[in-house]
């Protein structure tokens, strides 16, 4: 399949490349050789070095002789003696014995000179060929020695002489040859030469001297006009400029070539071959070749803009093909704003400027109607306007050559209804490689239904979604060189209908895909597949590479069911995946959610010990010794369990100091006073929040002095429990102060069931905050003084009431409340209750009489 690609591929590309060869040595250029009827001849044995040999023709490219033979048969019409190892002598009347000779080739041999009547006798003789070869290296031709020296009546004694091929004697000079030519026109003034190709003939004068510029005289242009010469080759001859008058003088000529000189291209100045009226009146001339002169052009920084109303540009009527490659047309580069009209009517088929400074054109180049082919290869040329390129302009061009142009300024203009080349339904090769054309428009070839070829390669394409459903008779789609991973189904589905047509046209439809990074992943499973089961035929397929996750792979030996089955996995793999780290994730949700007062239990302790390793405790500015941790706030008519679990919890696990009004306040102060003073002595207030202490005249009292201590310290003084739920508080009875504390700090929430314990007291204990006071704290030795309730009783009786006694009272806590009259605590007794149990500390003199009993 490769091999029939590669064939299809060079096929098309010698199409493009024959195409204006052809198109000249067609029509133009003459016959390479005369017609001869050679099925009559008679074969003959053939020495060494010669490859044809018969009555009528011998073709000898390396025999071993220095002079002509004189044993070829007299009916000889075809001679070729050519690359003789050594040196050809060519004497006089050598050829005097082949009168029918129509037909002499001596090119690419060592010939010193050729003397008066060595041509004697080849009255019939018509081609001439005495050419060398050689490469041309900066417009000088370097071959092996040439020609050096002709008699000046050598060519007299040819009467039918149409073509005359001296090319690469350099060291001639044309000056000598023109007057050989002088000669043979005195000798025969009805003597006629089709075809001059005298080109790199003209290194040195005719004195020897080495030629650097050279000045082509109507004194020496008259001898074509004798000869009525039709094709006229001059390149390489160091011409720099032409006198006037060469119009009449070259009148006769059909084809002229003068590449490779040093001639300034212009239609306006003096003195050159392009000097406008002279280049008008030559009537018959078809084609002009001034590719390749060294003239360059003045550089400037900004092309300068033209606007004209009369931008009419003529030549010859005649001319058919235009080959202006490799030079630079001004001195400036000037950008035409205007529409350029070509005078009308005129025969203009081929324009070649190919690798030329040219111009910027803003608008329509109009008025050419028969071009044909056009190639702009590598020129600099700037289109702006889309409309530049529009065909109906250019309603038979076939061939359109636009590689290496910066084609942007247009491009950035057009849209999916805009195409740079609409109406070109008769073009078959175009060429837009390297243009900058990374985004194709989805119409950029819609209306070339007749296209062959199509080059887009070197443009950066990364996704390419081209419209082809319309191009039937495509042979050749060059994408190479991009950067394409794939191509869209559409596209795919296309080709597959253009290759069917083809097929049934017994030809072919190739696409070149190569230095693309293609992809064979799942996603190009349908891309992979197709291009191993298409008609279409990939250039060098054989070297196609894909890649695959990190891997490289030759396209040609994937397996499609490999991959599809690949692919199948991969999917299944994917969906098993997803579907068992779902599960993964729901169980470790469900576990999280069954442990999290556990988890938040860890990662409470976790950060507790972060925290006491890498951190130090700054003192607050306020910094003092309290002589309790906490004052516990709480109303008397909550559950009593809750205040003695949180009472146990604090002061004999985690060793703290509490203050509870029941046990600590001082017996004979007022109630207010007693907050105020414990409020003060203590680090922290520990709120019971609840719909009861909502209801407390002094718990609301407590909150407020709790919040006042707040206010006035550097740290959070006030740690708040809801033994109920936020949203089963009574709203009516919180206060506005309580509502914004509940509104802006965190309060820990009475655990619900026992699973949240341990966070709820870690937490407690983290809020909690420690700090220091004077009674309640671990001496040096660990030892704990944690106060018991009786001993803090004691402490108190010694040191506030001397000589007082203790009484305990076997009664329920809930009577405790009977020791108060209207919130204030009997004078003479102190009540502190211990979990049935009631403690009273009365003066030494008062007796549990019939008065108090009623109290009980």
């Amino acid at each position: 399949m490769a091999s029939s690609a590669m064939i299809m591929f060079w096929m098309a590309m010698m199409y493009i490349t024959l195409s204006r060869m052809k198109a000249v040595s067609a029509s133009y250029q003459y016959p390479d050789e005369p017609y001869i009827n050679f099925t009559t001849e008679t074969n003959h044995t053939c020495p060494q070095g010669c490859s044809t040999c018969s009555d009528m023709r011998y073709i000898c490219t390396s025999l071993n002789v220095s002079t002509v033979l004189q044993t070829f048969p007299i009916t000889l019409q075809y001679l070729q003696l050519t690359d003789i190892p050594s040196v050809l002598d060519i004497q006089n009347n050598t050829f005097k014995r082949y009168a029918s000779l129509r037909y002499l080739d001596i090119s690419r041999n060592r010939i010193e000179s050729i003397v008066q009547g060595s041509l004697g006798g080849l009255w019939k003789l018509e081609y001439f060929k005495i050419s060398q070869s050689g490469v041309i290296v900066y417009n000088y031709f370097q071959k092996s020695p040439s020609l050096k020296d002709m008699d000046n009546k050598t060519l007299c004694d040819l009467k039918a002489l149409k073509y005359l091929d001296m090319r690469g004697n350099n060291m001639m000079s044309l000056d000598r040859i023109v007057d050989r030519l002088r000669a043979m026109t005195k000798a025969c003034r009805n003597c006629t030469t089709d075809y001059l190709d005298l080109s790199y003939t003209n290194d040195v004068d005719v004195k020897n001297a080495q030629i650097q510029s050279y000045t082509l005289k109507r004194a020496k242009m008259a001898v074509f006009k004798k000869l009525n010469v039709k094709v006229l080759k001059l390149d390489g001859n160091h011409i720099s400029s032409i006198e006037h008058g060469f119009g009449v003088l070259l009148n006769s000529v059909k084809y002229i070539s003068v590449r490779a000189n040093y001639i300034k291209v212009s239609f306006w100045q003096d003195g050159n071959i392009f000097f406008l009226v002279n280049f008008l009146i030559m009537y018959n001339l078809k084609v002009v070749d001034m590719g390749g002169n060294a003239y360059l052009p003045i550089k400037v920084s900004h092309p300068i803009h033209r606007r004209s109303n009369y931008n009419m540009q003529i030549f010859p009527a005649n001319l058919e093909e235009i080959y202006a490659d490799n030079i630079a047309l001004t001195k400036e580069f000037y950008f035409w704003d205007d529409d350029i009209c070509m005078s009308t009517p005129n025969h203009l088929k081929v324009l070649d400027m190919s690798n030329t400074i040219v111009a910027g054109l803003g608008a329509s180049l109009l008025g050419l109607y028969n071009l044909t082919y056009v190639n702009f290869q590598n020129s600099k040329i700037i289109f702006t306007d889309p409309n530049a390129l529009n065909c109906k302009n250019f309603p038979k061009l076939q061939t359109l050559l636009l590689g290496n142009v910066d084609f942007r300024p247009m491009y950035t203009q057009l849209n999916d209804t805009v195409s740079a080349f609409q109406n070109c339904s008769t073009i078959k090769s175009i060429d837009l490689e390297n243009t900058n054309y990374a985004d194709p428009r989805v119409n950029t070839f819609i209306d070339m239904d007749n296209v062959r070829y199509i080059n887009l390669s070197n443009n950066g394409i990364v996704s390419l979604d081209i419209d082809l459903h319309n191009n039937w008779n495509l042979k050749l789609l060059n994408l190479s060189s991009n950067r394409i991973s794939q191509l869209p189904k559409l596209m795919m589905s296309q080709l597959d209908h253009t290759a069917k047509k083809a097929k049934e046209n017994q030809t072919k439809l190739v696409v070149d895909l190569s230095f693309n990074p293609l992809l064979c992943g799942c996603g190009q499973q349908q891309f992979i597949e197709w291009m191993k089961t298409t008609r279409v035929k990939f250039y060098n397929f054989e070297s196609y590479r894909c890649l695959r996750n990190t891997e490289y792979h030759l396209l040609h030996t994937l397996s499609i069911k490999e991959t599809a089955l690949m692919c199948k996995m991969t999917v299944i793999v994917s969906i098993s995946s997803s579907i068992g780290v779902m599960i993964l994730v729901g169980i470790l949700s469900l576990v999280i959610y069954a442990k999290r007062h556990r988890l938040e239990y860890l990662w409470l302790m976790t950060r507790q010990m972060v925290r006491r390793t890498l951190q130090t405790r700054k003192q607050p500015d306020d910094y003092r010794t309290f002589n309790y941790h906490g004052f516990l706030s709480y109303s008397s008519n909550d559950d009593i369990s809750i205040i003695v679990k949180i009472q146990e919890k604090i002061e004999e696990e985690f060793g703290l100091c509490l203050v509870i009004h029941q046990r600590d306040f001082i017996p004979g102060e007022l109630i207010n006073t007693n907050i105020i003073h414990f409020i003060e002595a203590s680090r922290k207030v520990i709120i019971l929040m609840s719909n009861n202490y909502l209801e407390s005249r002094w718990c609301n009292f407590e909150f407020e002095l709790s919040r006042n201590k707040r206010l006035d310290a550097t740290y959070d003084t006030m740690v708040m429990i809801l033994l109920h739920d936020l949203k089963d508080l009574n709203k009516d009875k919180i206060s506005s102060s309580l509502k914004s504390y509940l509104g802006q700090k965190t309060f820990l929430q009475w655990p619900k069931d026992s699973s949240q314990n341990p966070a709820f007291w870690l937490r407690l204990k983290e809020a909690l905050d420690f700090g220091d006071v004077e009674n309640g704290t671990d001496d040096d030795d660990g030892t704990d003084h944690t106060d018991s309730t009786q001993n803090n009783m004691i402490e108190n009786q010694d040191e506030g009431y001397p000589g007082a006694e203790l009484i305990q009272l076997d009664i329920e806590p809930r009577d405790v409340n009977a020791f108060h009259y209207d919130g204030v605590l009997h004078d003479d007794v102190v009540v502190h209750h211990n979990d049935n149990s009631i403690l009273m500390t009365v003066d030494a003199e008062v007796h549990i009489d019939d008065d108090i009993q009623p109290l009980l």
